[in-house]
């Protein structure tokens, strides 16, 4: 479906996050999928969906920090930009240190997010997420300010 992010170093090994199409057992309306593999040598595993089931994902991101990867996405029932509530929501899984186990969590509210990128600071030894979306109640279609939010945390976002 288009978006693919490849993050590694800090004694991990990389790790491939993309984008695929929902399989046939899916449940509707889930269209695509945020799928993860990770490199084993000179192979990467089996692709695992870490998304909810029946979600909608798009605006794949990755990031990598001394405890493993995190990976962040928008998702959400409704198709992404569509007008209906709630809107697409920011997701985040993080890695653990070994076997890169990931687990989605919602890390924003259901606003109409349109971005979202993580970043891992030294400073803390934390994650930083920020998105900018809409507020609740305001259409994507509809002309309006844009609103950035960033959360932070050090486990288990969300």
């Amino acid at each position: 479906s288009g978006d693919v992010a490849l993050v590694g170093g800090e004694g991990h090994p990389p790790l491939l996050a993309f984008l695929a199409t929902a399989s046939n057992s899916e449940p509707t309306p889930a269209r695509s999928v945020v799928r993860v593999s990770s490199s084993n040598g000179d192979r990467f595993s089996a692709a695992r969906t870490v998304s909810p089931p029946g979600q909608w994902a798009t605006g794949v991101a990755a990031a990598m920090g001394p405890g493993g990867p995190i990976v962040t996405w928008l998702g959400g029932p409704n198709p992404p930009f569509s007008a209906l509530s709630p809107g697409a929501a920011v997701y985040a899984a993080l890695g653990a240190p070994a076997g890169n186990q990931l687990g989605a969590v919602e890390v924003s509210p259901a606003e109409h997010v349109q971005s979202a990128v993580p970043l891992h600071t030294e400073n803390g030894d934390r994650w930083i997420i920020a998105w900018s979306g809409l507020t609740q109640f305001l259409s994507p279609q509809s002309a309006g300010r844009s609103v950035v939010r960033v959360t932070t945390c050090s486990t288990g976002c969300g």
